[in-house]
């Protein structure tokens, strides 16, 4: 292996700096918090814009409209079975 010069090792080391300080610049840029929240949000934005994220979306809202009709639906069956069992415990309505 030939010998290498005080200065060719210090450019070696200077170059192999300059390639970390590169690389590090670019790990810090990538894990911004702020841009990683960014990206965030344009991912789900894209999602939801998809043909996929709207049969998503669409699913949701048809549950929570079958929901809130059911629960309506048994709150008036509730309410009607009480009323009936006030009307026969004070027997103003025959058995």
């Amino acid at each position: 292996m030939a010998e290498r010069t005080p200065a060719e090792i210090q450019r070696d080391i200077d170059r192999t700096r300059d390639a970390l300080a590169g690389t590090l610049d670019q790990i810090v840029e990538r894990a911004h918090p702020k841009r990683l929240i960014d990206n965030g949000k344009s991912q789900v934005q894209n999602f939801f814009e998809s043909p996929k994220g709207k049969a998503v979306i669409a699913g949701a809202g048809a549950l929570v409209v079958y929901l809130v009709g059911r629960r309506i639906s048994l709150a008036k069956k509730n309410k009607r079975e009480r009323n009936l069992e006030l009307l026969y415990r004070y027997n103003l309505l025959d058995e």
